[in-house]
């Protein structure tokens, strides 16, 4: 078993529960961390209630179980951007005017009058690190909890990757170390789901370090299948990977079945 770092997200809005809108940032920050070898273990939705983030902080926190805790929504300027107030409150710390972040802001526009609205985006937990937005207003937040450390993100989807790219997956990846995250696709065609499954399972007990993950797509196009492992030695797992891509596809043509396509993705 490799040991990864442990992230866990929490997605915060009222537009996220009730399907105004799609919670793209998720799939975003997930799909980065894993292909840097990073283990997202949960993910957790809530409104903009402060109980609400208080309630799911503190549980994250008491589980023990990641070192990093992701927050995404809730940093900018209106009434219910209350993500840091439920942050400090969870952590039971002050929140105050922080003047880095203060600046940070400033620094967007030389003419900017700051209003109070604006100021509220600069108004941090006790001992949280402003990180810098390279896109948009309200800065990033980094705060350290016992052994946890705590990202606080804004919502905004450009503003968000752009933070994470700059700044937030650097640091994970230093705290993580060097990992790879290795994949092979394989389309098949030909087979059902259920017909493939049992093939999914001889391979997979053969060869339990590969993760095998069966996405159908329709009769007209197949099955896709993802196999993938996240290693410190890229070489011999992608030979692994490989060897695996071989066993599935020759069985599934034993079964009748075709392979339309196979490829295999080094990822760092």
């Amino acid at each position: 078993m490799v040991d990864q770092t442990g992230v866990e997200i929490i997605s915060i809005g009222n537009e996220l529960l009730n399907g105004r809108t799609v919670n793209t940032n998720l799939t975003l920050i997930c799909k980065k961390l894993t292909i840097s070898g990073v283990n997202v273990l949960r993910a957790y939705t809530v409104r903009d209630e402060l109980k609400e983030i208080v309630d799911v902080l503190r549980f994250v926190l008491e589980q023990k179980t990641s070192s990093w805790i992701i927050t995404s929504g809730g940093l900018g300027p209106t009434h219910d951007d209350i993500t840091l107030q439920g942050v400090a409150l969870a952590l039971g710390r002050k929140i105050s005017l922080n003047e880095k972040a203060l600046e940070m802001i400033r620094g967007r526009n030389a003419e900017l009058i700051l209003t109070d609205a604006r100021r509220k985006m600069a108004f941090l937990p006790e001992g949280a690190t402003p990180l810098k937005n390279p896109v948009g207003m309200a800065p990033a937040v980094y705060l350290r909890e016992s052994e946890t450390n705590i990202i606080c993100l804004p919502g905004v989807p450009q503003e968000l990757e752009a933070i994470a790219e700059e700044s937030v997956l650097p640091m994970i990846k230093r705290d993580a170390g060097d990992f790879f995250f290795v994949e092979g696709i394989l389309w098949v065609q030909g087979l059902l789901e259920a017909d493939l499954a049992p093939i999914i399972l001889e391979v997979f007990r053969e060869r339990p370090e590969v993760y095998i993950k069966s996405h159908p797509k329709g009769e007209e196009f197949g099955i896709e299948l993802s196999l993938t492992v996240t290693t410190r030695h890229p070489d011999s797992s992608r030979e692994l990977v490989s060897k695996s891509l071989d066993e599935i596809s020759t069985r599934v043509l034993q079964a009748s079945g075709s392979i339309s396509s196979r490829r295999i993705v080094n990822h760092k």
